[in-house]
């Protein structure tokens, strides 16, 4: 992964169960997470480095590691085009 991702500043998530409610109160926009992005949410926001990220997701899913990184990937581009990710421009 050539750049890293963290959540925007401005939105602010509460977890109730294994779902995430995304807020954005400036934009008075909010997102719903469940299930796998919920879980790649969480640990990406709590302060996971890409490849841990990549191992725990393997593990927590029974991934095997590429299927893992493709899979954080695809959830990674999804949260981007949506506006609530952006690139940090670090490596990861």
């Amino acid at each position: 992964m050539k750049a890293g991702y963290c959540c925007i500043g401005g939105i602010l998530w509460v977890k109730n169960g294994d779902t995430l409610l995304l807020v954005d109160d400036t934009q008075r926009r909010s997102w719903t997470l469940r299930g796998d992005e919920a879980i790649a949410w969480e640990l990406l926001c709590t302060g996971y480095r890409y490849e841990k990220l990549v191992r725990q997701l393997s593990l927590i899913l029974a991934l095997d590691e590429t299927a893992a990184r493709e899979h954080l990937q695809a959830m990674l581009h999804t949260w981007h085009q949506k506006g609530i990710l952006q690139q940090n421009g670090a490596g990861s």
